[in-house]
């Protein structure tokens, strides 16, 4: 008679069948903390991904997702947006801690409500995300990505201001500017966070 394993046990099993059982996610499992510090992409996203998923699939407890980051790529930060709002049987809160700029800001500020957190002494940095691509494309080419990215932009601005307590308006002068650094007591007045984590 086969011996029966329990469900959590058997993805752990499969985990190490496929060879990506490490540190980090034994420290990940044990705590339900995913800590994602550094650049955002495809690498780091598909490793905060699959833990979410595992330790969703492990339990109902809450999961904590730490983020400290200067951003990175704004498609990979997306895949972990829509990773986050497809969790099937846990929350998980996503806690800033130091500092989330750019698309790891977005990251944060886009997160389920409620479970939008920073530490006291963090911030956040928003600035336009997609006038800093500059690689040299033939000029036609250049024009059609210029015109793919200020939709992009509009699409971002748009759901940004539902959250925040500003208008696009407001929001694209802020962003368009300048780099926008946002202390913890302003980033709650605005609604970029729900509260405090201590």
């Amino acid at each position: 008679m086969a011996k029966k394993i329990s469900r959590p046990k058997q993805l752990l099993l499969d985990y190490q069948e496929c060879g990506s059982i490490d540190e980090e996610l034994t420290l990940s499992i044990a705590t339900r903390n995913i800590y994602l510090m550094g650049d955002i992409d495809t690498k780091s996203a598909r490793r905060v991904i699959s833990t979410l998923h595992l330790l969703d699939r492990m339990g109902k407890d809450p999961i904590r997702l730490y983020l400290c980051s200067e951003g990175g790529f704004v498609s990979d930060s997306k895949v972990i947006l829509d990773a986050l709002y497809s969790m099937k049987n846990s929350k998980v809160d996503v806690i800033a801690t130091g500092y989330a700029e750019s698309c790891a800001a977005e990251l944060l500020i886009l997160s389920p409500p409620q479970h939008r957190w920073i530490t006291p002494t963090s911030y956040l940095m928003l600035h336009n995300m997609y006038s800093t691509w500059e690689e040299p494309l033939e000029m036609k080419k250049k024009r059609s990505r210029m015109k793919w990215e200020a939709g992009l932009e509009n699409r971002d601005i748009k759901a940004l201001a539902k959250i925040i307590d500003l208008t696009e308006e407001k929001l694209t002068k802020k962003i368009s500017a300048n780099e926008w650094y946002i202390p913890v007591d302003e980033a709650l007045k605005l609604n970029m966070v729900d509260g405090v984590w201590q």
